[in-house]
């Protein structure tokens, strides 16, 4: 969504959409701990660590994938487009 351009992001800026999508989620939880109480809060927090834990090991394998194998720039794209796709 944010990136339509074909253009490679580096690590600073995928670290600060990273920090952003996190921040974004932990003031949402903020929010149902204020508005539905403690109970709600920590099983959307539950729910958001399920999900993003997993989610950072499948970057940890893909980078190890990569780093051994040297696929080009564009066998990388399909292969997490694809990626996506089977997800």
């Amino acid at each position: 969504m944010l990136h339509k351009d074909d253009k490679e992001i580096g690590v600073r800026e995928s670290l600060m959409l990273s920090a952003g999508y996190i921040s974004a989620a932990l003031i949402f939880v903020a929010w149902v701990w204020w508005y539905l109480g403690a109970q709600c809060g920590m099983d959307y927090h539950a729910g958001f660590m399920i999900e993003k834990l997993p989610s950072m090991d499948n970057v940890s394998v893909i980078a190890l994938i990569f780093t051994t194998a040297s696929p080009t720039r564009a066998r990388r794209i399909r292969a997490v487009a694809s990626s996506i796709r089977c997800a």
